[in-house]
């Protein structure tokens, strides 16, 4: 740079090679990369296996009698659909069957077929009792555990499934699903507040307002999950609408767009290069300038069998590189930063999210690149499906949410939220670089 001042001094004023020397002479800034991609937002689905282990564990405490009476009610139509699509979905399929309450106990097939009569219900050492702490305790991401039961437990009870949960599924890498079945029923409902007795029900012949619904838990690997729900599908009764699955990719598109606002003078937008990723852009900033407004717009497909999250409660996480004049090389190490914050989002009637960011840069000239991350909030960050609520009921009577299941609503928000406590799903990702002149 010495050598260039010098020489610069002998040229004539306003000389045209001035401007030649002067672009020779600036030092050159290397361009920061990222390794680009997009893999906490969309999963990627290896091949399904060729053979799997399928354990069916079918609640036989004295709550579920009810389901059964009627031999052709749709809980009694489900459990044989199950059986028989379990069997056929893999190539191979290893089908185990039990029946639990206060114990676990293996059963044989037909023992399983006889699940539509009052014996079923009432073995000693079993119909007590609903501890499905201990289905819970059987499952891993190798097989796919399958439980039905209608979720009768008393507080303490969903706390310590919760706790069970989180601990044995969730830091395990073991997905749960949710489907909720409603179905005929006649018997004896007992899932009810302190100081409410329990009290007969019978649901009327046609008309599905009157169901009472049963659960269908399913622990193991998203992949295994998704396909046996595949093949439930083929029945009437298995409704899309009525399944959850706790993940953390909740997206399967993205279209980010990001422009400075027009009264952010000293910041303008770059045009992309042919080479950059989808999720890159750029833009530069004036020098006497520090900060700017970049509007967000961001077009997605989610994936509907995942919680909703929470669009006004999007946690902003940004991670910087720099790169000054001069240097030669960038260090792969990012660290986190403030230079951008969220200063809006929201979702639109059409379903898009929109927002603004502030950029507030005071470093040096060069070029200033961040890593961008909009995550679901670690507290309320994902929304409990409008189905899971119609289901549920804080205090079901005989005569008020006579059907519907004691506190679903917080059991499963309970567990949206133990999930979130060890990671939040990414709704958003990209990169934004600015050159500082």
């Amino acid at each position: 740079m010495m050598k260039c001042t010098r020489l610069l001094k002998h040229l004539p004023k306003f000389s045209w090679l001035l401007i030649l020397l002067l672009v020779a002479c600036t030092e050159k800034t290397p361009e920061i990369s990222w390794a680009y991609n997009n893999n906490e937002i969309f999963r990627k689905d290896s091949a399904l296996p060729d053979s799997i282990r399928v354990d069916i564990y079918l609640d036989a405490t004295t709550s579920m009698l009810g389901f059964s009476r009627n031999s052709n009610s749709t809980y009694n139509r489900f459990l044989e659909e199950l059986e028989t699509t379990a069997g056929v979905g893999w190539k191979s399929a290893d089908v185990r069957l039990f029946k639990f309450g206060t114990r676990i106990k293996e059963i044989s097939e037909r023992q399983y077929k006889n699940a539509n009569q009052r014996a079923f219900y009432s073995e000693p050492g079993i119909f007590e009792k609903t501890n499905i702490d201990l289905v819970i305790n059987q499952t891993d991401s190798s097989r796919v555990s399958v439980v039905i039961t209608d979720l009768f437990q008393d507080d303490n009870d969903v706390i310590s499934i919760v706790r069970q949960i989180k601990d044995r599924c969730f830091k395990q890498n073991v997905r749960v699903a949710f489907l909720g079945i409603p179905s005929e029923f006649d018997g004896r409902i007992f899932d009810l507040r302190p100081g409410v007795a329990p009290y007969n029900y019978k649901s009327r012949d046609g008309d599905s307002d009157s169901y009472r619904p049963f659960y269908v838990l399913m622990f193991g690997d998203p992949k295994n999950i998704e396909h046996l729900f595949e093949n439930l599908k083929s029945q009437d009764f298995v409704k899309e609408e009525n399944f959850l699955l706790i993940s953390p990719y909740l997206m399967r598109d993205l279209n980010i767009s990001l422009k400075k606002t027009r009264d952010s003078k000293g910041l303008n937008n770059i045009a992309r290069k042919k080479s950059d990723p989808e999720n890159l852009f750029r833009f530069s900033l004036r020098d006497g300038y520090e900060e700017g407004v970049i509007e967000t717009s961001i077009e997605y497909q989610r994936n509907h069998r995942t919680p909703d999250f929470n669009a006004a409660k999007l946690d902003l996480l940004a991670f910087k590189k720099q790169s000054r004049p001069g240097e030669k090389s960038v260090a792969n190490d990012s660290s986190k930063t403030s230079d951008i914050e969220m200063l809006e989002m929201g979702r639109n009637e059409d379903g898009k999210l929109f927002g603004k960011l502030k950029l507030k840069l005071s470093g040096d000239k060069g070029y200033h690149s961040y890593l961008v991350k909009m995550n679901s909030d670690k507290i309320n960050g994902l929304l409990v499906p409008q189905w899971v609520k119609d289901f549920s009921s804080t205090n079901p009577t005989r005569t008020r949410d006579a059907n519907k299941t004691l506190n679903l609503e917080k059991f499963v928000n309970d567990l949206l939220r133990a999930n979130l406590a060890l990671s939040q799903p990414t709704v958003a990702k990209m990169y934004i670089t600015v050159k500082k002149l």
